[in-house]
């Protein structure tokens, strides 16, 4: 979005996030409208550069790789170390994460938990999963950026977008870095 349009953004997170997941957030707008070269193909320059990050190289599911990218991004801009773990997979992610875990059953009890910078986290099949980056929380529904998504086709996506999502839908949880 154009820098204008960050300005009110900036103002609420500087209210209710630290400042790391503020960048993140700030870094995952700049990113919306990025999307896969061929579509569908795990694969483009800004796809590769997110996946590069976690040290893959193209044709993986990137959703995971894209939130590393942003909080890498942040933790740069910050001059620290990035604190997540550094991997494409959204359910390694939650396993390993040394971040302060909220289970969806307390995040639904406690709404008020819910911040813009926490990272939510879906569980699918197996150990498949889809993770994406919180931008704002009300009345049950969670704003979001996500990689590997499309507002169109749920569960297959060629993009980077701003989605919203039924607090229902989350159904392992959140993670709040500091």
């Amino acid at each position: 979005p154009p820098r204008s349009t960050l300005f009110p953004y900036t103002t609420l997170f500087r209210s209710v996030s630290p400042p790391l997941l503020t960048f993140a957030v700030l870094i995952a707008l700049g990113e919306v409208g990025v999307r896969e070269v061929p579509p569908y193909s795990n694969r483009g320059p800004d796809v590769e550069r997110y996946l590069g990050c976690v040290g893959l190289g193209p044709d993986y599911p990137w959703c995971g790789a894209f939130v590393y990218s942003c909080f890498d991004g942040a933790s740069k801009q910050l001059g620290r170390v990035n604190p997540l773990v550094k991997t494409a997979s959204s359910m390694n992610h939650w396993s390993k994460s040394r971040g302060q875990k909220i289970k969806v059953e307390e995040a639904r009890r406690y709404p008020q938990l819910i911040i813009p910078g926490l990272i939510f986290f879906i569980s699918r099949k197996g150990w498949r999963g889809h993770t994406g980056i919180v931008t704002g929380y009300s009345n049950g529904i969670i704003s979001t950026i996500e990689g590997n998504a499309s507002a169109n086709y749920p569960g297959r996506g060629d993009g980077v977008v701003a989605l919203e999502r039924r607090l229902e839908s989350i159904n392992v949880g959140f993670i709040k870095y500091n």
